[in-house]
């Protein structure tokens, strides 16, 4: 049986699944009913595939997920066609084909399953399990692309700079041509004036105008998923800003919000040990939801589904989590997380451990968070040079206390903390920083402007506009990126476990499958180091090459052990030989 026709089957156990059949199933164009076979479209068209074919639309409203995974409102679509039977179901962003359909005949064993399935919605849905396959980059949409030409350097970082979802969607292209299958968006909704980054909203119910109209959206949207790439979206459950309660959509009533009786005379955080503030009083005066009351929790979980299924978002980051409170997002079945029926990733920005892993429950309510604890670890270990055995202990603990690191969201750079090369220049430290984030446990986001060695500090220093930059593909951060990409598909890392195979205070070196990493934090003036490891799940007379340079750095399992030489701080990445080049052209 293949894939799409287990997926057919599986979806015939959902017949629970909240579909409703609308009055008017048995009307037909021009009073002709549709002749049997029939034919299943599964679309999210307003209208039939084909006006001039007899239809029926059946509509079915969320449902819990298939799997792992979630799925989004969908229509079904029925036609007629004397003879000749097929199902045509739409894999957005699956592959660069929009659609699989299948031929089928009465004796065929796709009709019987199609019989079983009766009305029930067909659901092909991206799945937590899918997501670990996924590379993201995380864009600004204000920073990245603007519709006006030049270079010119954006003069207030504070305000608007001028990107959009149009130049966005002309930069996809620049983007996958790095190897990134997945892209992380900044909020859509309406803001506040400055609010550029869209953390300051004031009305969920408008778009952000200086990023495009609905049209734009969708569109940037349908081209990412054209070319194979998922959309993740920011959002924010935890608060709203504006003049006065009454300007504030849809929440427009003091009892929307949590009472400033309850917290500090300034109403903000100012414990952040104190986990009761955390969630109940404001974040730099922005007004705190109080997501018990049951119009702001229905409000925000129909939102939530809402946009989904509108724009057919792949994911959803949720901002400030650990101010949100967890009855909301962890533990309640009808959940944020689960109105969303996308994979959710939190954040949750602390260095403890057993704070961030609580938000990833063991029933997976809360499928990720956002890699905070081991980002904190790397800038320790390669920017500040610490001990890699740092680094150990840190995936140690992470094993012991997540219910699932694969699925974390691992980085090295983002919007909130100051860009690695703000702390230090060393371009070789950076990359063994990224091979770190790339090939251990977790989903890695690469934040814009990484490959063209963007260097900002603290906030809005770290968020640059990027066209400063004139997108340069030559550069060589962008191909090592890219070649990083190609092992990673090629390998299948995300399939195999890591594993720590040799570690001291200089060199950290593991495996995830036929890749095995060697990382250092000596940086490019730190002297030749020469290890050997004899811990690993080679053969002997096995033969590995360096990914970047593969005709001329080999290595090969003699007697039991893999020599590895690392010069100017350089890390590198092996596979066997067998398995051939990753690209034509290494960096």
């Amino acid at each position: 049986m293949s894939d799409f026709e287990m997926t057919l089957a599986q979806t015939s156990k959902r017949q629970k699944a909240l579909c409703h059949n609308p009055r008017d199933k048995h009307k037909t164009q021009n009073g002709v009913r549709p002749p049997d076979p029939l034919t299943f479209f599964y679309g999210r068209q307003e209208n039939p595939p084909s006006r001039n074919l007899l239809y029926d639309r059946i509509h079915c409203d969320f449902f819990p997920p298939l799997l792992s995974g979630h799925c989004r409102s969908s229509f079904l679509w029925v036609q007629g066609f004397p003879g000749n039977t097929s199902v045509t179901a739409e894999v957005p962003g699956k592959s660069s084909s929009p659609s699989e359909t299948r031929d089928l005949t009465p004796s065929n064993k796709m009709m019987r399953l199609i019989a079983l399935l009766s009305f029930v919605v067909v659901c092909l849905c991206a799945t937590t399990q899918e997501w670990k396959s996924r590379t993201i980059y995380q864009v600004l949409t204000d920073r990245f692309a603007k519709s006006t030409p030049g270079t010119a350097k954006c003069g207030d970082l504070t305000n608007y700079c001028g990107g959009s979802y149009k130049p966005l969607t002309d930069k996809l292209d620049y983007i996958k041509g790095m190897g990134f299958d997945a892209i992380w968006i900044s909020p859509i909704v309406h803001n506040i004036a400055r609010g550029y980054h869209g953390y300051w909203q004031d009305d969920l119910t408008r778009l952000n105008e200086h990023f495009g109209n609905e049209a734009d959206l969708m569109e940037f949207i349908s081209k990412a998923h054209s070319k194979g790439i998922w959309v993740m979206v920011d959002v924010v459950a935890n608060h709203m800003i504006g003049d006065s309660f009454p300007k504030i959509a849809p929440f427009n009533k003091p009892e929307h919000y949590h009472s400033c009786a309850v917290c500090p005379q300034s109403c903000n955080i100012e414990d952040w040990s104190n986990q009761f503030q955390v969630e109940n009083c404001r974040l730099a005066n922005l007004y705190d939801l109080n997501q018990t009351n049951p119009y702001v929790r229905d409000t925000l979980n129909n939102w939530i589904k809402g946009i989904v299924q509108k724009y057919k978002f792949d994911g959803v980051r949720i901002d400030t989590l650990v101010e949100v409170e967890k009855s909301f997002c962890l533990y309640h079945r009808t959940d944020f997380v689960q109105a969303s029926g996308v994979f959710a990733i939190g954040e949750a920005s602390n260095y403890d451990i057993q704070y961030v892993s609580a938000y990833q429950t063991p029933k997976g309510t809360m499928p990720s968070v956002l890699s905070y604890p081991l980002y904190y670890t790397l800038i320790n270990v390669f920017a500040m040079g610490h001990s890699m055995n740092q680094l150990k202990d840190r995936f140690n603990d992470y094993h012991a206390s997540f219910g699932d690191v694969d699925v974390l969201g691992t980085f090295l750079d983002c919007h909130d903390v100051p860009r690695f090369l703000s702390f230090n220049r060393d371009y070789k430290l950076y990359e063994n920083g990224l091979v770190t984030v790339l090939f251990s446990s977790g989903i890695p986001i690469i934040y814009y402007g990484t490959e063209q060695y963007l260097d900002g500090g603290h906030e809005p220093n770290n968020r640059e506009d990027m066209w400063r930059t004139g997108y340069n593909t030559n550069v060589k951060m962008y191909n090592y990126i890219k070649t990083m990409n190609a092992v990673r598909s090629r390998a299948q890392v995300w399939k195999h476990t890591q594993v720590e195979r040799y570690v001291d205070d200089n060199v950290f070196v593991f495996t995830r499958g036929d890749a095995l990493i060697a990382t250092t934090n000596v940086g490019s003036n730190g002297p030749m180091l020469n290890r050997t490891v004899t811990f690993h799940p080679f053969k002997e007379g096995d033969t590995l090459c360096n990914v970047f340079f593969w005709m001329t750095d080999c290595i090969k399992v003699i007697n039991g052990v893999l020599p590895i030489t690392l010069v100017h701080g350089e890390a590198k990445v092996f596979l066997p030989s067998r398995m051939g080049p990753v690209l034509s052209q290494i960096v």
